[in-house]
C-alpha cells in the first residue's frame, strides 16, 4: 500500500519534532525530514547544528544521520557538519545523537569518537560503541575492548557484541577481552562473549557450551556457538536435544550438522 506524500512544510515538521509530546509523532516527523532529504532540509539541519538550543542541535544530528534515507545524499557535507558537532563538552544527549549518526557512515572519525569513550554519560559511551562497531581499525578495536568492561550493562553488552560478532579481527588481546566477560553478571553479555569466542573456535568455551547444552532451556545463541565450534564432542549433547514438537528446529539442525563426526 502506497502512502500519500507528507504535505507538511519544513517548518511544520521541525516544530513537531521539537515540540510534540507523542514520541511516535516526533519520530515520524524526523523520518519524513530524512526521506525528503533535499538541499533545503540539509541547510536547515546545518543551521540547527549550531543553535543555542540543545534540542535543536540534537534534531540536526537525527536528520543528518540518515538524510535522504534509504539512499543517503550529501554525505560529505553531512559528515562535515557532524564532525564539527563532535565535541566532548557538548550536551550529553546531543553528543550521543551525533555519535549514533556518525555510525551510519563508512568513514566514522575514529580518533574523535574514541576521545569520547571515557565520557561520564552512559548514553554517550553507548554512542561510542555504535560508532566503533563493525570496524577493523586498531583504535576502534581498542576502544571497544575498553568499553567491554564498562560499569553500565548496556554499554558492556553492545561492546562485547561489537568485538565478538561485528568484526573478524582475531588477536590474543581481543580474545582476552571476550574471555573476561565469560563470568559477567549479565546473561546477554555472557552469551555475546561465548558466541564471539566460539566464532574464533577458542577452546575456552567448548566446556561452557557443553554445560549449557545440558541446561533445561537451551537458547539459540548457545546452538549458534556450538555450530561455530564444530566440535565433535558436542554432537551427542546436541542429538539429545531432539524431541518431537520442538519449535524452530533449524538452529539445532545446523549445530548437529556442524558437529557431526567425519568418517
Amino acid at each position: 500500500m502506497t502512502h500519500p506524500p507528507d504535505q507538511r512544510t519544513l517548518d511544520q515538521l521541525i516544530n513537531v519534532a521539537l515540540c510534540e509530546a507523542d514520541e511516535d509523532a516526533v519520530w515520524q516527523a524526523v523520518y519524513t525530514l530524512q526521506r525528503r532529504g533535499d538541499r533545503e532540509v540539509l541547510e536547515r539541519a546545518d543551521e540547527l547544528s549550531v543553535s543555542n538550543c540543545f534540542r535543536e542541535r540534537e534534531l540536526a544530528a537525527w536528520i543528518l544521520g540518515d538524510l535522504g534515507a534509504p539512499e543517503r545524499i550529501f554525505r560529505r557535507r553531512c559528515l562535515q557538519i557532524l564532525t564539527a558537532m563532535l565535541q566532548p563538552d557538548e550536551e550529553p544527549s546531543v553528543l550521543a545523537s551525533v555519535l549514533t549518526a556518525v555510525s551510519h557512515y563508512e568513514h566514522r572519525l575514529v580518533s574523535q569518537v574514541v576521545s569520547c569513550a571515557g565520557h561520564a554519560d552512559a548514553g554517550v559511551r553507548l554512542g561510542v560503541v555504535n560508532a566503533l562497531s563493525g570496524q577493523e581499525d586498531p583504535q576502534a578495536i581498542a576502544g571497544l575492548i575498553s568499553l567491554s568492561s564498562d560499569p553500565e550493562v548496556e554499554v558492556r553488552d553492545w561492546a562485547t557484541f561489537g568485538l565478538g560478532t561485528l568484526t573478524d579481527v582475531d588477536t590474543p588481546v581481543l580474545r582476552a577481552a571476550l574471555a573476561a566477560r565469560l563470568d559477567d553478571p549479565d546473561l546477554e553479555t555472557r552469551l555475546e562473549a561465548i558466541l564471539g569466542l566460539a566464532r574464533r573456535r577458542d577452546e575456552r568455551v567448548c566446556e561452557i557450551v557443553a554445560q549449557e547444552l545440558t541446561a533445561p532451556d537451551v537458547c539459540d545463541d548457545i546452538l549458534e556457538a556450538a555450530e561455530n565450534l564444530a566440535d565433535q564432542r558436542l554432537h551427542p549433547l546436541l542429538l539429545a536435544l531432539q524431541e518431537p514438537g520442538r519449535e524452530n528446529i533449524a538452529p539445532l539442525e545446523r549445530a548437529i550438522a556442524a558437529c557431526a563426526p567425519c568418517f
